[in-house]
């Protein structure tokens, strides 16, 4: 075989230089992100970030149709980012999504700014394919918009009726805090607002004449949706709260966590339906709480079970913080994750755990390293989710 010419050479390097990473880059997936996950397209975008102190501007997608080890995740480096500038790079933005035709309208919201003077931006953008971002723009907060900051919040923002396609969703559905502190307010508490954001209404506060009183909110409490019209808020104490969105309401849920699990500060929770009893469970995902708590409870919410303690996880033994946390078929992804209590900047891009359900009321959870799609979720990626035609009830 005859050697290459050294021009051609040069002339693929130059092209190899030029296409997008795949599989590389891993730490670009940081802890205090804003993650959108986009079940038809089986990707998750991931916004900034913090890293040796400072908010990030890089956006990344991750690959979920595909199979890979978790020491090598099949990402891909954004060249478009929010166009950040150094003072108003932000973390713990909040994220929304809402479908838009064969479009994703993607919005990120406040969060805690590099200059603590500069108040927080509303960024807006859209993406067909979840790789390529369009239309990415930004505005200030008015001095009139709910600006609160490190509220109780869903780590990852997610197409619900993509998400719940089996279970009446129908339409997009907003993203909901609980509680945070105003921006220039320095009160954890300052408020009990509970809002909704939307995409085309970025902050709509319930009028306190129409809610109940809720749970007092601390800072970095895990909520997420347990039906399409239902909101579980836990952390910062044993006990859990639900919320239903139909009736504006808080309600106490009966399950308790275990002592030892008390301080729950910086858990993320995330649903799980097993596939055979059709049961739905919510597990309650890390803790900065370097005592005897587990990483991993759960709770049946069809009896309202108390929060069990899933075991030790073999091979993995540290702190679950800062993260993110969502569910692709059975396996439980975490990205962003800082293990180290005493170091901030020691952190996991991505971890993988398989959930099963060893018996009805008792779930398994091991740790995994490599992510494996589904084979019949595989083949669905790219088919159209058809709407259902009832309204969502709730459970």
């Amino acid at each position: 075989m005859s050697a290459m010419n050294p021009l051609a050479v040069i002339l693929l390097a130059a092209i190899l230089a030029l296409l997008p990473a795949q599989g590389t880059s891993a730490q670009t997936l940081y802890p205090r992100a804003a993650r959108v996950y986009l079940p038809r397209l089986r990707r998750l975008l991931s916004f900034g970030g913090i890293v040796n102190r400072q908010p990030q501007d890089v956006v990344v997608s991750l690959d979920l149709s595909k199979e890979w080890p978790t020491s090598n995740p099949l990402l891909t480096p954004l060249s478009t980012t929010l166009g950040m500038s150094a003072a108003t790079r932000a973390q713990d933005m909040i994220p929304v999504v809402a479908r838009n035709g064969d479009s994703y309208d993607i919005m990120l919201y406040g969060g805690m700014t590099s200059d603590a003077s500069r108040g927080p931006k509303r960024y807006m953008l859209s993406t067909k394919d979840g790789v390529t971002l369009e239309n990415v723009r930004s505005v200030d907060l008015g001095a009139q918009e709910y600006t609160a900051m490190i509220p109780t919040m869903s780590s990852v923002a997610i197409v619900l009726d993509e998400y719940f396609k089996d279970r009446g969703a129908v339409g997009n559905a907003p993203s909901y805090i609980v509680g945070g502190r105003p921006f220039g307010n320095a009160s954890a508490r300052a408020t009990a607002t509970v809002a909704s954001l939307n995409f085309d209404k970025p902050a709509n506060a319930f009028p306190p004449a129409l809610r109940q009183a809720g749970p007092n909110s601390t800072e970095y409490s895990g909520l997420v949706y347990v039906t399409p019209s239902q909101l579980m808020i836990a952390g910062g104490s044993q006990r859990a709260w639900t919320y239903d969105l139909l009736r504006m309401e808080w309600r106490d849920y009966k399950g308790m966590f275990p002592p030892q699990a008390s301080a729950r500060s910086k858990n993320q929770l995330v649903t799980y339906t097993a596939p055979t009893s059709g049961r739905t469970y919510v597990i309650s995902v890390g803790t900065d709480y370097t005592g005897p708590a587990g990483l991993f409870f759960y709770t049946d919410t069809s009896t309202q079970s108390n929060f069990t303690d899933a075991g030790p996880i073999q091979g993995f033994d540290v702190v679950m913080f800062f993260h993110s946390v969502f569910m692709v078929d059975d396996q439980l992804v975490a990205v962003g994750v800082t293990t180290d209590i005493s170091n901030a900047e020691q952190f996991e891009p991505v971890l993988v755990f398989k959930v099963s359900e060893s018996s009805p009321g008792t779930l398994a959870i091991t740790k995994t390293d490599k992510f494996i799609p589904s084979a019949a979720s595989a083949t669905q990626l790219g088919r159209k989710i058809h709407q259902l035609h009832h309204r969502p009830t709730l459970d």
